[in-house]
C-alpha cells in the first residue's frame, strides 16, 4: 500500500532514470523499506499502525505516511553533505550538487505527498493542520542538527546532548505517531498521547543507536559524542578520562585504540547506564500504552516498536 503511493508519487521523474533510480534506492534502504524482513523497525509503517489502532483502517494516512518517509530520507541526505563521514552516501558517490539536487527532490515530492490527503476523503482543513505539524516537527529535526553542528567542535554536557535527541530524532518519529492519530480522530487526548509515545520511542532509538555505535565501534571511528561517552567521562579516573578526551575531543591530534575507548565505555557503566536510561523512556511509552486502553484504543499492534 505505502510503496504503491511512492510509486506513484515518483512517477514524474520515470523519464529521467537515473534521478529516479537514486530516489528509489534511498527509500529502500535498511530501516526505510516498508517491505523489508530484517530486524530494523518498521518505522515507514507507524503512521499506518497508528492509524489502524485507533479506527482499524489506515489507507486514509498512506499519502502522510509517505510525505513523513520522503522528508526523512531528504534530512539523511543532506545529513551526509553535513556531516561528510559516509563512504557510500550520495554525495560520497556523486558530488555535492547531485546530493542536494536530489535532498532538495524529495523535499517537493513530500509536499506533494500531502496534498494528496483530499484523495482519500481527508478534508480541507484537517490536511492544512497535518501539514502545519509535519512541518513544526521536521522545523525542529532542522534546529536539532544545526545545534549538533554548530556545537560539533565544542565541549557538549548530557544535558545539552539530550535535547538535541529530542529535536533532532524523537521529534520525526513523535511526528509518525502524531501525523496517524491527528487524521484518525478529533479527540486531542488520544492525539496528544500518541505523540508521548512517539517522542519516548525516538528518544529510546537514538539510545539504542548510541549503545550499537560503541559496540561497532562506529561512532568511536567517526569521534561522535553519544550518551555512553557523556556518562564515561563523568564517572572514569583520571586514565580513562584521558582515553576519551583523546579519542572524541576534534581538536586533539593524539589518537588511541578504539578497544581502549570501548572498553572504557563499557567498564565506566556507560552502556549499562544508557540501557537504563532506554529502559525508562520505554517505561514511559508504554504508560502512554495504558491510558490510550483506558479509553478504548487498541495498542497491541504498537508493541513490536517497543521490543
Amino acid at each position: 500500500m505505502l510503496n504503491e503511493e511512492l510509486e506513484e508519487i515518483l512517477t514524474p521523474l520515470c523519464n529521467t532514470t537515473d534521478l529516479f533510480e537514486l530516489i528509489r534506492n534511498i527509500l529502500m534502504v535498511e530501516g526505510r523499506d516498508p517491505t523489508s524482513t530484517n530486524s530494523q523497525k518498521p518505522w515507514p509503517l507507524l503512521p499506518l499502525v497508528v492509524a489502524d489502532s485507533i479506527s482499524g483502517n489506515c489507507e486514509h494516512v498512506v499519502p502522510a505516511a509517505a510525505a513523513i518517509q520522503l522528508l526523512m530520507a531528504a534530512g539523511d541526505v543532506f545529513d551526509d553533505i553535513e556531516d561528510s563521514d559516509v563512504s557510500d552516501s550520495i554525495s560520497s558517490k556523486y558530488g555535492t550538487a547531485i546530493a542536494a539536487n536530489t535532498g532538495t527532490t524529495l523535499l517537493i515530492l513530500a509536499e506533494k505527498a500531502l496534498t494528496r490527503l483530499n484523495n482519500r476523503g481527508i478534508n480541507n482543513e484537517t490536511t492544512l493542520r497535518v501539514i502545519e505539524k509535519i512541518n513544526s516537527f521536521f522545523t525542529n529535526a532542522c534546529i536539532g542538527q544545526h545545534l549538533d553542528l554548530s556545537l560539533a567542535r565544542s565541549v557538549l554536557n548530557e544535558g545539552q546532548y539530550l535535547d538535541i535527541v529530542k529535536l533532532k530524532s524523537a521529534s520525526q518519529i513523535e511526528c509518525c505517531c502524531h501525523a496517524g492519530a491527528a487524521l484518525s480522530t478529533i479527540d486531542n487526548m488520544v492525539v496528544d498521547l500518541f505523540s508521548v509515545f512517539g517522542q519516548n520511542l525516538g528518544i529510546m532509538a537514538q539510545f539504542s543507536n548510541d549503545i550499537v555505535g560503541v559496540i561497532t565501534k562506529k561512532d568511536i571511528i567517526r569521534r561522535k559524542p553519544t550518551l555512553p561517552m557523556f556518562f564515561g567521562f563523568s564517572h572514569s579516573d583520571d586514565k580513562s578520562r584521558s582515553i576519551l578526551e583523546k579519542a572524541f575531543n576534534p581538536s586533539c591530534l593524539n589518537e588511541v585504540s578504539t578497544d581502549q575507548v570501548k572498553n572504557v565505555l563499557f567498564s565506566s557503566g556507560g552502556i549499562q547506564y544508557t540501557s537504563l536510561k532506554m529502559s525508562f523512556h520505554r517505561e514511559l511509552a508504554k504508560e502512554t500504552h495504558y491510558a490510550l486502553e483506558h479509553r478504548g484504543i487498541s495498542v497491541r499492534q504498537l508493541m513490536e516498536f517497543l521490543n
